[in-house]
């Protein structure tokens, strides 16, 4: 009954997913799909019973390994680019730069059991807010004593995540749909590690040009192989 609920969103966002993809840029296509997730989402919560736990100041993800897709980090170098000053931008950078360097020698597992601040966390909130990736846009939990202890005690793996059923039907089945569709329009559809991704779309303004010739974005940023933990 779930991967039925599951695949009934995905063929929805999908045929939207496409039709986008086909008539405007891959940019807007993403934001479009944002706003579309974000409804989901909402309305997932809105029918719940059980009601997600997060709030404003609620930080704990954010010190969780972050991944996205080569489109994902294009928004948020936009978005950076126009909306922070110089000294943010440097700020940012000078954290993401730090975080790669210190996962450097690690192992995917390794990685993932690693408290690391994200670059875009500033006084507790989340600065890239309207274009975070759909792995933070799709995190969520009923249960904030679970995101304590993950965040305290990062090796132990065996610390069980709480959801809401409604918003993981309505955010998994929608990313898995738009990701398929840029895949087969042909562009980066890799899952990059967002630290060393958005470090060298900064450094490297061809990154770009190379997505948008459908070739891969990334020539140095971390990819996450498909059968690693958390991979797509």
């Amino acid at each position: 009954m779930l991967e039925q609920r599951i695949a009934e969103v995905a063929r929805a966002e999908f045929e939207s997913a496409v039709a986008d993809l086909r008539k405007v840029s891959p940019h807007d296509s993403l934001l479009r799909f944002y706003s579309r997730q974000d409804e989901r989402i909402a309305a997932g919560a809105a029918t719940s019973a059980v009601k997600p736990a997060c709030h404003k100041n609620c930080w704990y993800c954010c010190y969780y390994k972050v991944e996205a897709r080569a489109i994902e980090v294009f928004a948020i170098v936009d978005f950076v680019k126009r909306q922070f000053t110089e000294q943010e931008l440097q700020t940012a950078l000078k954290c993401a730069s730090q975080n790669v360097e210190e996962v450097g020698g690690l192992s995917y597992k390794q990685h993932m059991t690693t408290n690391q601040k994200c670059p875009f966390l500033v006084d507790g909130q989340c600065s890239v807010y309207p274009v975070r990736p759909s792995k933070c846009r799709n995190f969520h939990a009923s249960d904030v004593a679970r995101c304590v202890e993950s965040y305290e005690r990062p090796t132990d793996l065996t610390i069980p995540n709480s959801y809401v059923t409604e918003i993981f039907i309505a955010s998994h089945g929608g990313s898995e749909a738009f990701e398929r569709a840029v895949e087969l329009s042909g562009l980066d559809h890799r899952m990059y590690d967002l630290n060393s991704a958005f470090v060298e779309a900064i450094e490297n303004p061809k990154c770009l040009k190379r997505f948008k010739d459908r070739k891969k974005a990334f020539l140095t940023a971390k990819v996450v192989q498909v059968g690693e933990a958390g991979a797509v």
